[in-house]
């Protein structure tokens, strides 16, 4: 986990080690910045307190609020085209209920978006890289809003960099080099998330566009469904050991890589039989079978905490249901034992004081709310159908946005946005939040049922 030094790079822990201490840590308490511009090269940031603002329905930096050193200077028939482009996107806001949080979150998406299909993790220099998570997030909300070229953009980027043996390593330079920026090694949930982002964006595009895709990254996406399986123990079909969205090195498989693998394995075998490939789809939905089955077998005795061992529920529970694994009969229905019970608890283990929810029961941090884990769980509810929760959860991040209306990576204890803004994690989260409240048809993999029928 090496190559990151100062307060921001810290992504992969709530709070920070202060020095002066010995080792203690402390929450995360400043602003970096305000939100982003597009720039002539890369994102520029706004930076906080300082008044910037956009050229309005646009990425632009707004000149008459102060220039910035590399942001791009928009003429007038470039605002005027970005402003009819944007006007032709159906945004989901819940009737009009989340409009300007809607908008100004496809805006910061459109800030951190690359030529190459790069969407940036946020415009923050500790940030300026590609995570296949955070990318698989950013594919399903361009996908849900019909962006389709955007979705496919983004999904070649990821497949432009893949490992020889179709895995990923946690996070890559934008320049679609493949190059990384420090030694934290693979994080396999990262295999789960394409896999699906991949599907997802098949099921919703137009078949013309869905064809031609999926001919281009065959090789691609062929190896990454061999991959999912390469990573799983023979012994116990659980994941090998690795990183997941906490970004810490762990003894045991967590949930966290275990769930995205599981809807990832099962999106992975459909594709591999729509590109004809009907053993390697057989072989992925045996592994998504033994997979799910081990998780149930693993998990449900503890309530489904983070690891095997316990270590306290977190939000990898919302990995095991609707939309991630949902019924084709019923897709706001729960399939996975006891995982429903599980998430309504952990809601109430991870609520900070400030209303907001932390990563796990088990965070080091009890006082800062991560925006990551509260739009992650708005999503579970909309697809659900908990739309007071949902609503509930997404007026908090509404109530708690930076200045030029970002939706912040964290949330201080006294209810001020604190560390990135944007995150594109975030900020698809969200919309992909909206386009499920706003009733946008979601795809459903299919199958579950029979290899969850032991359990139930």
């Amino acid at each position: 986990m090496g190559g990151r030094t100062g307060r921001e790079g810290a992504r992969r822990v709530m709070v920070n080690p202060d020095a002066s201490t010995g080792g203690a840590w402390e929450p995360e308490t400043r602003l970096y910045s305000e939100g982003a511009f597009r720039g002539t090269e890369r994102p520029v940031l706004a930076p906080a307190g300082g008044g910037h603002r956009r050229i309005e329905g646009t990425p632009f930096l707004d000149p008459a609020g102060g220039g910035l050193p590399g942001a791009h200077e928009a003429d007038e028939a470039e605002v005027r085209a970005f402003r009819r482009r944007l006007a032709g996107i159906a945004i989901p806001d819940d009737g009009g209920r989340y409009a300007d949080l809607a908008t100004t979150a496809l805006l910061d998406l459109y800030a951190l978006a690359l030529p190459n299909g790069a969407v940036l993790g946020a415009a923050s220099p500790y940030w300026a890289f590609v995570w296949a998570r955070d990318n698989a997030l950013v594919v399903a909300a361009f996908a849900l809003l019909g962006q389709y070229e955007d979705a496919w953009a983004a999904l070649r980027f990821i497949y432009g960099v893949q490992e020889p043996d179709g895995q990923w390593e946690a996070r890559y330079l934008p320049d679609g080099s493949g190059e990384v920026p420090d030694d934290r090694g693979r994080q396999d949930d990262g295999i789960g998330y394409t896999l699906w982002a991949t599907w997802l964006a098949a099921r919703l595009s137009p078949d013309a566009t869905r064809e031609a895709a999926l001919a281009e990254l065959r090789p691609a996406v062929l190896a990454a469904v061999a991959a999912g399986g390469d990573v799983l123990d023979a012994a116990t079909s659980l994941p090998r050991t690795s990183q997941d969205f906490w970004e810490m090195d762990q003894a045991e498989p967590s949930l966290g890589v275990a769930g995205p693998l599981a809807f990832g394995l099962r999106a992975g075998a459909e594709l591999a039989d729509q590109l004809g490939e009907s053993a390697l789809a057989d072989r992925a939905r045996g592994h998504a079978d033994a997979l799910l089955a081990a998780v149930v077998r693993t998990y449900r005795p503890s309530g489904y905490e983070h690891f095997p061992s316990g270590g306290g529920r977190d939000a990898s529970v919302a990995f095991l249901l609707p939309p991630f694994i949902a019924s084709s009969a019923d897709p706001g229905a729960d399939l996975v034992p006891g995982a429903r019970a599980a998430w309504n608890r952990s809601r109430a283990e991870m609520r900070v004081a400030n209303g907001g929810l932390r990563p796990g029961a088990g965070w080091p941090d009890p006082h800062t709310a991560w925006n990551p884990q509260v739009s992650l769980y708005a999503i579970t509810a909309a697809a659900l159908s908990e739309r007071a929760t949902a609503r509930a959860l997404l007026d908090w991040m509404d109530a708690h946005r930076t200045a030029l209306g970002s939706l912040p990576e964290k949330v201080t204890a006294a209810g001020a946005p604190a560390a990135v803004a944007p995150i594109s994690t975030v900020a698809s989260a969200a919309l992909i939040a909206l386009a499920l409240l706003d009733g946008r048809p979601m795809p459903v993999l299919r199958g579950y049922e029979p290899a969850l029928a032991p359990f139930s």
